[in-house]
């Protein structure tokens, strides 16, 4: 695993959890879409079967999706230790900033009065190398 690849871990990870969401919060939808039946001879008792199953389901599926974030951030607490024992506060910052808090190169660029090209082809290098000597 190269150092990017170590570090882009809770990038992907945070991916993940928000597709997941964004799942579960249509599930949801769709669940609380459903409506009963106004004719209560109608009712039947598998449909309510089926409907607590999919509740269930959805609530396995959340728990899931916390323990995934839980996950994220013990990847998140590691790689900032990581980052942490760079000496290079600059490099520490745009490690930070990209890996911890999931900015983009361009946001990083702008919130910290540089360049694109600056961050993209100096400061990411050098503090990729950095982590690879820590």
């Amino acid at each position: 695993m190269t150092t990017k690849e170590y570090l882009s871990q809770g990038l992907l990870l945070r991916r993940l959890i928000a597709a997941k969401q964004s799942r579960l919060a249509d599930l949801r939808d769709m669940l609380t879409a459903c409506t009963r039946p106004t004719d209560a001879v109608a009712v039947q008792s598998s449909a309510r079967d089926k409907m607590a199953d999919t509740v269930a389901k959805l609530v396995d599926a959340e728990v899931e999706a916390a323990d995934d974030i839980a996950r994220l951030l013990a990847v998140q607490r590691e790689i900032g230790q990581v980052i942490g024992r760079v000496q290079n506060p600059v490099y520490r910052l745009v490690l930070e900033e990209r890996y911890i808090n999931c900015k983009t190169f361009e946001k990083i660029a702008v919130d910290n009065a540089y360049s694109y090209y600056h961050v993209v082809h100096r400061l990411h290098p050098r503090a990729l190398a950095a982590v690879k000597e820590v």
